[in-house]
């Protein structure tokens, strides 16, 4: 995985955040340890790129085809709606909103 967990949480927080607002952002830029980058572009098909890069070299990348696609691969709780089919598996639990 490209992001840590905190990076991960903050990123996916934002997505939410924005959602709730119906907005979004089209990408955001995270620093790694490594002293590389991490770059999350959002695609206006809904499909999210985790991009790992030094001086515009990409070095690793990670396809989501959702918000909450995302949020199962880094381990997150996803407030989108799940399928029957990821539910009967034990899938997601839909985050409340407070």
């Amino acid at each position: 995985m490209i992001l840590n967990q905190a990076q991960a949480e903050a990123v996916y927080s934002a997505m939410c955040a924005l959602n709730r607002v119906r907005s979004r952002a089209t990408h955001i830029d995270v620093p790694l340890a490594s002293g590389e980058e991490a770059a999350i572009v959002f695609r206006t098909s809904g499909d999210i790129a985790v991009w790992q890069a030094n001086h515009g070299m990409v070095h690793a990348e990670e396809n989501y085809e959702s918000k909450g696609a995302f949020a199962t691969a880094y381990g997150l709780t996803s407030d989108e709606p799940q399928s029957a089919v990821a539910a009967a598996a034990g899938g997601l639990q839909e985050a409340s909103h407070v």
